[in-house]
């Protein structure tokens, strides 16, 4: 680090995600287009849900990932008839 200040996604501002080894710069870049274009338009139930997602796949280095709705709205937080609502 070079002594800048961390900053979020979105703001415009310099971060650190050019400093990630690899393709984690990807992932990140990834994931705060997730929390920047995305999140803000879904209910909190949908969003909780993406995230998972996306830490089920983008953060694993996959475009896929398989699990069962049961484990899915178990890891979630949520009711089974919540989670395929969303």
């Amino acid at each position: 680090m070079t002594g800048k200040k961390w900053r979020g996604c979105g703001d415009g501002k310099w971060s650190h995600h050019d400093q990630l080894e690899g393709s984690w710069g990807e992932v990140w870049r990834d994931f705060c287009d997730l929390a920047d274009d995305v999140l803000p338009h879904l209910p909190p139930a949908e969003q909780v849900l993406y995230l998972r997602l996306f830490r089920l796949s983008h953060a694993r280095r996959s475009p896929f990932t398989q699990c069962r709705y049961e484990d899915l709205a178990t890891q979630c937080g949520l009711s089974l008839r919540t989670m395929q609502r969303a």
